[in-house]
């Protein structure tokens, strides 16, 4: 009844869910760092994994009065670590989220080459963008924005990279003339 120990519960609760957050990304980490041939892959639609993610991602965009819209291909079927990938957008569509002006858009590209056999996806806030000298240095480990240093642990983007590679493919980030930044995300259709 105490409301000093009620303030301390409440305060140890949340450190809990913050530790909690922070284990999950690290071992996701270590298991995206080991052995590529070691992931469970299965046919995935990358698309509906798009889709749920910009669903999910409404949520928070609203709270900013923001909006994230897809503009979405036809299906992209591989055989994929859905889980993964489902890691690799969903940070990379939350910090996009996160540092877009409130009232803007948040843009998911997706686009197959003429072929189909690869994907390109990219994420586009209306944010600050990064300095240029630290656009590399985003997708490493305990990397954080400056703007915002206590929010994240500096793993999410790394986590992105690897998945990324662990499929094959290549991330980038580039700021946009007109303010903001944007994640390019390429995918082969694995077989």
């Amino acid at each position: 009844q105490d409301p000093a120990r009620t303030e301390m519960v409440e305060r140890i609760e949340r450190e809990s869910v913050r530790m909690d957050t922070l284990i999950e990304a690290l071992l996701t980490l270590a298991r995206v760092q080991g052995r590529p041939d070691s992931i469970e892959r299965e046919a995935v639609d990358i698309l509906e994994l798009l889709t749920l993610i910009v669903e999910d991602a409404q949520f928070e965009a609203g709270i900013k009065e923001s909006r994230v819209v897809l503009q979405a291909c036809p299906p992209f079927v591989s055989q994929v670590s859905g889980e993964l990938l489902y890691r690799c957008f969903e940070n990379v569509i939350r910090n996009a989220v996160r540092y877009t002006q409130p009232g803007s858009v948040v843009l998911v590209a997706a686009e197959m080459n003429l072929a189909g056999t690869s994907l390109r996806v990219r994420i586009t806030d209306q944010g600050p963008g990064v300095e240029e000298q630290r656009l590399q240095r985003i997708f490493q480990p305990f990397e954080r924005g400056t703007s915002e240093p206590g929010s994240g642990f500096g793993l999410g983007l790394a986590i992105a990279l690897r998945a990324v590679e662990m499929h094959g493919g290549t991330i980038s980030a580039h700021n946009q003339p007109s303010g903001g930044l944007t994640v390019e995300i390429n995918l082969p259709r694995q077989a």
